[in-house]
């Protein structure tokens, strides 16, 4: 019985035996499965890891690319469709990346970035009912597109040395955009802060912060997208009773006539509010964007970035490259020259006939014709296109052809600014005239009798005694009286100057050029208007005192008027004046029709412009009639004049509103049809150590074009677009607090042409350009090869 028991015991202890045995062999199996799979796991996840930097280096590549080309679309202004190819100018990965990615996995050596062909481009129109267009800077306006293709390779290090790669590409937009697309542009701070109702059709943008409001007894009221790259802030700059928010309204809806205020609730909803993005986005529908919700700057094709001065130091910080737009075209040793790429964007560059004030060198400064105009055009590279490149000489200036000009387009104007009576410019002068008033007075003796009436003169009275005892005296009293009045040129209070004028007569240029009288009594066979017109005219003032020996002037240095590194107007007290401008030029056969004027001098306008002067329905916004062409001006600083300057200009320099009012009445409804292109101080902000604060004043959008007359219960339309796109530099000063002793508003009846709205821009007009990513993805191999092989 034991042995069995013992064998039975035995038994036992055996199969436990052979069960730890089994069951450390199933564990160890196990235990090596799980190892074996963890093994595997961190291959995977470590193939996966590799995947992802390479995908992500693929994605930088493209996006390198994206950024590269937008600084060669910033910097350059002519793409030829091969641009990108092996063989021309290819993107490439920097070296610098490769030492950047050194320490890690992924190998910067092995990147590639390739572009494909630049298409010549279409307009497209981005349509503010699409969703995809809600937060697009570019919504509900038309721009010229061009799309690229940009791919892209990154490669990673796996652990076990193997590299991984991946492929990826996008869609690199750029929208070219007239800069007259919009009803007003800032590349500075913009301010609407108006004193009776206001209503802003077309798109608003500023390239820095936008301060609004309006007063308590009037209303602002935005009909489309108002974008700000900085922030929308309700109030002024310059520290004023504003109103509480409840007046200024945004579209709200598709439907832009459907309108919310800045006030929400009890609050005023602008870009300091902490939850901003998230309200301002529910409250108007992406109709109102600042720079927290991606509104990017809007920059000229080529240009740099305007800086404006930090009035709290003492440097200057200012960076007025947009100036450039309206300088001469300066020779090829000049400190100020610029690149090739902006020299071509200049108006100067532009222009189908150039207008410069030169010298008559056989005269002196003091003779009246000491100033003379002399025109010119450009040699083109096709001589029957007005729009062909300019040939160049070895130092790449323009080769300029004579033009004999005829004596009535340009000079100095006749008394009622209706001709021009002499080829010169009206200096400015004045008259005095002095009267002296004589006045006699006598004082009687007193007379008295019985029965009579006091007699005159100490004679007795009739019927009664005798008169008084003494006759009366006599007093002889002299009165001067000195009256200063301005017989030619103009004062301008706002700069405290007297101002010589050029006047161009746009009726006779328009008679000239639109008959395309090419006769001795016209351009006299120097000027072919089918071959050399292309409606762009740049009247080139001097920009320094030295004088060459053929008359014309040396071109200055920014030493001049300011510090900008911009070439200024060394003579401030010269200006150009247009007068009979109410038909501008339109002849047949013409490729492009309108009408552009820019100048490197201050402009003043007198009377209605590109329009008949008669008042209509809208006529803010709609044209007088289907001929209506588009036109711009350009300038250093434009005032606007009343029909009425003819009289108005004799008492130009009396200064306070009494005078103002009494003196200087603008009688008559003025119409300008034109996108007004002018430069305008910044606001310097009350206690700032630095500026000017005897003249701190913008005064904002609602005097971008100026006055110096008394408006009030005249209305003044401007039908057309309102930019700012530098400071002024020839008239780079603010107003002073008083500015109302020189001047009182009109009506402001502005709005967006249109024409322009429709896509129909006067020639020359500006580009600003923009960028949008789309279509971001990733590609297999094969696509990748396929795509690159065929680029």
């Amino acid at each position: 019985m034991r042995s069995k028991v013992k064998r039975y015991n035995q038994s036992r202890q055996g199969s436990a035996l052979t069960a730890v045995i089994i069951i450390t062999m199933v564990i160890g199996i196990i235990v090596a499965s799980i190892m074996q799979g963890t093994v595997t796991e961190m291959k995977v996840n470590g193939r996966y890891v590799s995947r992802l930097k390479a995908k992500s280096a693929a994605e930088s590549a493209v996006e390198y690319g994206a950024a590269e080309l937008a600084y060669r679309f910033e910097n350059q202004s002519a793409f030829p469709s091969n641009e990108l190819a092996a063989g021309n100018k290819p993107l490439s990965i920097p070296n610098t990346v490769t030492t950047l990615m050194q320490d890690s996995d992924i190998d910067g050596g092995a990147m590639e970035i390739k572009g494909g062909v630049i298409p010549p481009g279409e307009w497209m129109y981005f349509d503010s009912d699409d969703p995809s267009n809600e937060f697009d800077p570019m919504r509900g306006r038309r721009a010229y597109v061009r799309e690229i293709e940009l791919y892209g390779k990154g490669v990673a290090k796996a652990s076990n040395g193997e590299d991984i790669d991946a492929y990826a590409t996008e869609l690199f937009q750029v929208r070219d955009a007239p800069l007259f697309a919009n009803a007003i542009f800032y590349n500075s701070d913009l301010e609407i802060n108006p004193g009776v109702d206001m209503d802003i059709y077309g798109p608003v943008h500023t390239n820095g912060d936008l301060y609004l409001g309006a007063k308590s007894s009037a209303d602002l009221r935005f009909h489309d997208k108002v974008t700000s790259t900085g922030d929308i802030i309700h109030g002024e700059k310059w520290p004023v009773h504003i109103s509480d928010g409840s007046n200024v309204f945004f579209p709200s809806a598709l439907d832009p006539e459907i309108s919310r205020s800045m006030r929400v609730d009890s609050a005023i909803l602008d870009s300091s509010d902490p939850d901003w993005k998230e309200e301002a986005s529910e409250h108007w529908n992406g109709y109102v964007q600042d720079g927290s919700m991606g509104v990017g700057e809007q920059n000229m094709v080529a240009f740099d970035e305007y800086e404006d001065d930090d009035f709290s130091t003492a440097a200057d910080e200012t960076n007025n490259a947009g100036y450039a737009l309206i300088e001469p075209l300066l020779p090829n040793n000049h400190t100020d020259r610029k690149s090739s790429d902006v020299r071509s964007q200049k108006m100067a560059y532009k222009a189908g006939l150039l207008l410069r004030v030169e010298t008559d060198p056989t005269k002196s400064v003091s003779d009246d014709d000491y100033y003379v105009v002399k025109a010119y055009k450009y040699e083109r590279s096709n001589t029957s296109d007005p729009l062909s490149d300019l040939v160049l000489d070895a130092n790449g200036d323009p080769t300029l052809l004579s033009v004999t000009l005829p004596v009535d387009i340009i000079g100095d104007p006749d008394a009622d600014f209706a001709n021009i009576e002499s080829p010169i410019i009206e200096r400015y002068s004045e008259n005095t005239t002095t009267t002296t008033t004589t006045t006699t007075s006598s004082s009687g003796g007193s007379g008295s009798g019985s029965g009579g009436k006091g007699g005159k003169g100490g004679k007795g009275g009739k019927g009664g005694s005798s008169g008084g005892s003494s006759g009366g005296t006599t007093t002889t009293t002299t009165t001067t009286t000195t009256t200063t009045t301005v017989s030619d040129g103009l004062y301008d209070h706002r700069e405290d100057l007297g101002i010589s004028t050029l006047a161009l007569d746009i009726g006779s240029l328009k008679s000239y050029i639109d008959s395309k009288d090419n006769s001795p009594s016209g351009f006299d066979n120097t000027y072919d208007v089918s071959k050399d017109w292309n409606g762009v005219v740049y009247v080139e003032f001097p920009t320094s005192s030295a004088t060459e020996s053929d008359g014309s002037f040396q071109y200055g240095d920014s030493a001049g008027q300011n510090t900008y590194g911009i070439v200024p107007s060394y003579h401030n007290d010269l200006a150009l004046l247009i007068m009979d401008g109410k038909e501008i030029p339109e002849p047949s056969g013409m490729s492009q029709d309108g009408f552009t004027l820019a100048t490197n001098a201050p402009l003043y306008v007198v009377g209605s412009f590109n329009a008949d002067g008669v008042s209509h329905t809208n006529d803010a916004t709609e044209v007088d009639d289907a001929n209506e062409k588009p036109a711009a001006l350009i300038a250093d600083s434009i005032t606007i004049l009343s029909d009425n300057w003819k009289d108005n200009r004799a008492y130009s320099a009396y200064d306070g509103r009494t005078e103002v009012q009494d003196h200087r009445p603008a009688n008559s409804y003025v119409e300008i049809s034109a996108a007004i292109v002018s430069g305008t101080p910044n606001t310097v902000p009350n206690g700032s150590t630095y500026g000017d604060s005897s003249r701190p004043l913008s005064l904002g959008v609602v005097n971008l074009p100026r006055f110096l007359e008394k408006w009030t219960s005249q209305t003044l339309t401007i039908r057309g677009s309102l930019v700012s796109l530098y400071e002024s530099e020839v008239r780079p000063k603010g107003a002073p607090t008083n500015f109302n002793d020189f001047y009182l508003p009109p009506i402001r009846d502005w709005g967006f042409s249109s024409l322009f709205a429709s896509g129909n821009y006067p020639p020359g007009t500006p580009l600003i350009r923009t960028y949008r990513r789309l279509m971001f993805k990733e590609i297999d191999k094969a696509t990748y090869d396929a795509a690159v092989a065929g680029l």
